[in-house]
């Protein structure tokens, strides 16, 4: 029979089979004698037991405490603008001058005005004192001597008039120079110098707005059932309209920002189903502004003490959620709990897992039920101890 090995391979390959199967029977033997791999390595650590108080969320926006629209109370032509867009300026501040020459002019005019009828009055009293005298001598008629009285009576009025003339030409005059009703940030000019301002209490220009900065306001709105458990929470804390309240920003993943509820609308809303409540918050550096939205967290029940686990430790089967307990001889056992809410990144454990048992923390891929593991000693990082002042 032909072969295309020639005959040193073919013997080289007859003796290498022998040693081939020698050395796969001793694999085999080593493997036999190494037994199972060793049990998984696991974090564990035992659940936080802390006194904690259940929060709920809302979604609110800020407002100034104080908001003012400036417009002119006199027309003219605007002359002067005295502040920068953006700036923060104090009750009193120069903000506006209209043109003031007009108004000086009804000033002066007044004042001629009465210093004319404090002379038509010199006058008069002169006359009723010699008609006083004229008629005790019986030299003119009781007539004469009452007209010499109303004409005095007369000036009186008018000077009465004038001052009161007098007084609105100057208040005109105080009304040309625009000062700030209240502190706190203004917003851009609406008009320019130059223009003609409309002003009085129907269609007066708007010229710019005034928003309060520090403390400012932050609504929300809640519906019936949480307000009702926040109603009950504040009963119980004995002050209900100074609870207090933390806030995150849009950028902020912790609530750092205190504040306290200061008012809670008295009227139920039937359209929106809520109730709006209001909280005040210091604002020193005007990091917050009107219209501004952020998260706010608001105490739902009372303190209460709880068992309580990283919310990535709680597993899901089906309807059921567990944990990984370790009993005896590191057994890992998939222990049913029940849930409650969470809390800072922890779950509440209600019911299923005991104060002091050790579950897993890490490494819960490695994990089967029934099976052992080498437990690693671990620790829970305790946020609510950190939070504490």
């Amino acid at each position: 029979m032909f072969s295309i090995w020639p005959s040193p391979i073919r013997a080289a390959l007859f003796l290498a089979l022998p040693l081939v199967a020698l050395t796969a029977c001793e694999d085999q033997a080593q493997q036999q004698a190494g037994g199972a791999p060793p049990p998984p390595t696991v974090t564990v650590a035992e659940p936080l037991v802390r006194d904690v108080i259940e929060e709920a969320e809302y979604t609110g926006r800020f407002e100034a405490v104080e908001f003012v629209e400036l417009r002119a109370r006199v027309s003219g032509y605007l002359d002067s603008i005295n502040f920068q867009p953006g700036d923060v300026v104090q009750a009193g501040d120069l903000l506006f001058v209209i043109d003031q020459r007009p108004f000086q002019l009804d000033v002066d005019r007044a004042e001629a005005d009465l210093s004319q009828e404090r002379t038509a009055l010199r006058l008069a009293i002169r006359e009723r004192e010699r008609a006083e005298q004229l008629v005790a001598n019986r030299n003119i008629s009781e007539s004469v001597f009452d007209e010499r009285v109303q004409t005095e009576q007369a000036s009186r009025a008018r000077i009465q008039a004038s001052q009161a003339a007098l007084r609105q030409a100057q208040l005109n005059l105080e009304f040309t120079e625009i000062r700030a009703p209240v502190s706190g940030r203004i917003s851009r000019e609406q008009v320019t110098v130059g223009n003609l301002i409309s002003g009085g209490t129907a269609n007066a220009t708007l010229l710019t707005t005034i928003s309060s900065v520090d403390p400012i306001y932050f609504f929300f709105d809640v519906n019936e059932a949480d307000y009702l458990r926040f109603a009950r929470v504040a009963a119980n804390q004995g002050d209900a309209e100074r609870t207090r309240v933390t806030l995150a920003l849009a950028d902020e993943t912790e609530f750092i920002n205190q504040g306290e509820v200061d008012f809670v609308e008295p009227r139920f809303d039937f359209e929106t189903s809520t109730v709006t409540l209001r909280a005040v918050l210091d604002n020193p550096n005007g990091t917050f502004i009107p219209g501004l939205f952020a998260k706010v967290r608001v105490p739902a029940t009372d303190e209460f003490e709880a068992i309580l686990v990283p919310d990535d430790v709680v597993g899901t089967d089906q309807t059921t959620r567990f944990v990984y307990v370790i009993g005896e001889g590191d057994v890992a056992e998939a222990r049913p709990v029940i849930t409650g809410p969470l809390i800072e990144g922890f779950r509440v454990i209600e019911e299923g897992l005991r104060p002091g048992e050790r579950i897993v923390i890490n490494g819960l891929q490695r994990v089967r039920p029934g099976a052992p593991v080498t437990p690693e000693p671990g620790e829970i990082r305790d946020v609510f101890a950190e939070s504490r002042p």
